[in-house]
């Protein structure tokens, strides 16, 4: 806080630190600093010189909500190169020590622009000090959004949310923040031509869909169970209608996960539910009833303290037909000051912003197309068993925007999906134990998830170009191994014990979309996401010491080839690789009492490069909760970073827009 300020005054002020651009992140944090850093890319921009457009500014001192009116706000029409949404947020150092993380999300119109976390251990990404403040800055680019963003057909009236904390109010104490979010349109010129994009986006959740436990605040759903639905009914009356001319639609899903379990409360009979982002540590039911022992030492580590089985995915219907799936991306959990430093002053992918997976249901046009009602659905898969104690709900905070190009040149699409491949294959994943039980009552072993499928979705739409064929090929694979080395419960006081668990996830989707123009192919669009993580767990403990060894690496990989007409004419790769290391000590009550840290350590490296010249690379270290090394350009010619304005380098769904659809 300011010295002898505090409360609204302080609110004031942290206003003023936004409005006069006092939280400016630095282009190259210096070495030592304990603000928190990444190495991830800005988002490129055209060389126009933008049109701003203020949204919302926000101050609160709690769990947040404020509706805004963007319908007097306006541009023109363009035609835009690019739009980009710009956040910029303050808080109060008062959650410094609490370390949690506060998540934030803005919409408009019921569409999701933005969200994320501002507030991770109390710092921001690539900060200054603010006035003795923590203020941050993150941004993303919206241009496939511009069919809501900028005026076609007048100036609508939009009523929007701006919302934080949803979702956590009985977990995550609520510091003073206050936040501007802006829309930077960038004019298109002759060099930096207008992208195509979609014709119509619609919200899901926005008409308020609700079923079983759904429960949803703009369009965010909490999905606690796998019968609950983030969805949108069609061509209803009161509800949304789908034009009749559409030639190609996606929908982007944005899932922020939650293992919800329950825990007793001591001396009662009583318990609470809390949530737990480390849904990938689930322990299967009858595993853990049979070794109950695997959940006794939940305390010391994230790693399997909850029941239900360690599988989950976002599955997408239309009309209760499976359309799509969703890898869901395996972030580690942040709820807790103990979590938090294990990265700080470093970020871990997807933390300050939860970046859409963009699904393909253009073999679903025609469908769509032909004016009946339909319903667009999301849910949550997992291995779950309902019933058992202490079992966690097939939990995620969801939103999920549609977006569809129509056939401008006819009123009236026809055809008809033709293959669905999909259908036929549930998300049922095999697992297989090994764990065992000595003499001594010591537990060993392992215990693996896996599910792999393959599969075809093809449809076609007759238009004005003749027949579009389009065929969608997915290869989907999940692979989780859980090890573990648990002692039996001591015989003596004095005895020692040592535990160890494990954790490998790969989570990966391959990805073949081939679009025929009057039975020639035209369009090849290939995608490689890839979702590894890895955790270690060590505890040595008498009844004197207890040491304690976390670590842990997380990867995010894109791959991503276009072809028309049989030549490539886009290609990228996009990595984001980090890893972070805690090696404490702590003596233990009523001898004598300390904390040490042997090792605090992390790292992150984050590069890209595209076949339009894009070279990306930068590499941070940290060491004791500081930053220790800052490399960028490495990689790239001249050591030089050098990003297109055309290119996506943070991995989001990139709809090639200024390529030439066929």
């Amino acid at each position: 806080m300011f010295p002898g300020i505090t409360g609204r005054a302080a609110v004031s002020v942290l206003l003023a630190c936004l409005t006069w651009n006092a939280c400016a992140a630095a282009d190259a944090p210096t070495p030592g600093t304990d603000f928190l850093v990444r190495a991830d890319p800005p988002v490129p921009r055209p060389s126009s010189r933008p049109c701003s457009v203020e949204l919302v500014r926000m101050t609160t001192n709690g769990v947040g909500k404020g509706n805004f009116d963007y319908s007097s706000q306006s541009c023109g029409n363009g035609p835009w190169a690019k739009v980009v949404l710009e956040m910029d947020f303050v808080l109060t150092d008062d959650q410094e020590e609490q370390g949690l993380a506060l998540p934030l999300n803005l919409w408009l119109s019921g569409v999701n622009l933005y969200s994320g976390n501002v507030a991770l251990a109390g710092n921001h990404v690539q900060m200054q000090p603010c006035f003795e403040l923590y203020c941050g800055h993150t941004e993303r680019d919206v241009t496939d959004y511009l069919p809501l963003l900028a005026y076609r057909n007048g100036a609508p009236a939009l009523e929007s949310n701006w919302v934080i904390g949803v979702g956590q109010e009985a977990y995550v104490p609520a510091p003073y923040f206050a936040g501007i979010a802006t829309l930077k349109f960038y004019p298109a010129t002759a060099a930096e031509p207008a992208s195509a994009v979609p014709d119509a986006i619609f919200p899901l959740g926005a008409a308020g869909f609700r079923t079983g436990n759904y429960y949803a605040v703009g369009a965010l759903a909490d999905l606690r169970g796998t019968s609950d639905r983030l969805a949108a009914n069609f061509n209803v009356s009161g509800q949304q209608t789908l034009p009749r001319n559409i030639e190609r639609a996606y929908l982007d899903v944005i899932v922020r996960p939650s293992t919800y379990h329950y825990v007793p409360t001591t001396g009662s009979t009583q318990g609470h539910v809390e949530p737990h982002d480390a849904w990938y540590s689930c322990l299967p039911a009858p595993l853990a009833v049979v070794f109950p022992r695997l959940l006794l030492d939940a305390k010391h580590n994230f790693a399997a303290h909850c029941i239900g089985g360690a599988f989950r995915e976002a599955q997408v219907s239309i009309d209760q037909q499976p359309a799509g799936v969703v890898p869901l991306y395996p972030a580690y959990p942040s709820l807790s000051e103990r979590d938090a430093k294990l990265w700080r002053p470093a970020t871990q992918p997807q933390e300050l912003l939860n970046l859409p997976h963009r699904v393909d249901l253009s073999p679903f046009a025609a469908l769509l197309s032909n004016g009946a009602p339909h319903t667009v659905s999301v849910r949550i898969a997992s291995n779950s068993v309902p019933g058992l104690t202490n079992n966690p709900v097939a939990g995620a905070w969801a939103s999920a925007t549609l977006l569809v190009y129509q056939d401008r040149r006819v009123q009236q699409v026809t055809g008809m999906l033709t293959r669905n491949d999909l259908a036929g294959q549930p998300a049922v994943p095999k697992q297989r134990s090994t764990v065992t039980r000595d003499r001594q009552g010591n537990l060993s072993g392992s215990v693996a998830t896996t599910l792999s499928r393959h599969f075809v979705i093809d449809g076609y739409v007759n238009g004005s170009r003749g027949r579009i064929r389009h065929r969608v090929e997915r290869w989907v694979g999940f692979d989780n191994t859980q090890a573990f080395s648990v002692p039996a419960e001591p015989v003596a006081p004095l005895q020692r014990k040592v535990l160890q668990k494990s954790i490998t996830l790969r989570s990966t989707e391959t990805g073949k979309t081939r679009t025929y123009l009057n039975g020639v192919l035209a369009d090849e669009h290939i995608t490689n996401y890839g979702y590894p993580i890895s955790s270690f767990y060590y505890l040595w403990r008498d009844p004197t010491v207890e040491r304690e060894i976390r670590r842990l690496r997380q990867d995010v990989g894109l791959q991503l080839v276009h072809r028309a007409n049989g030549n490539t004419v886009y290609s990228s790769v996009t990595q984001n690789l980090t890893g972070a290391e805690l090696d404490t000590t702590t003596g233990l009550f009523p001898y004598r009492v300390f904390t040490k840290v042997n090792d605090r350590g992390g790292w992150q490296t984050f590069r890209f490069n595209d076949s339009v010249g894009s070279c990306y690379d930068a590499m941070l270290a940290t060491r004791d909760g500081k930053l220790a090394t800052w490399e960028t350009g490495g990689n790239c010619t001249d050591g030089q970073n050098r990003l297109s304005w055309r290119s996506r380098p943070d991995g989001s769904p990139d709809s090639l827009g200024w390529l030439q659809y066929p």
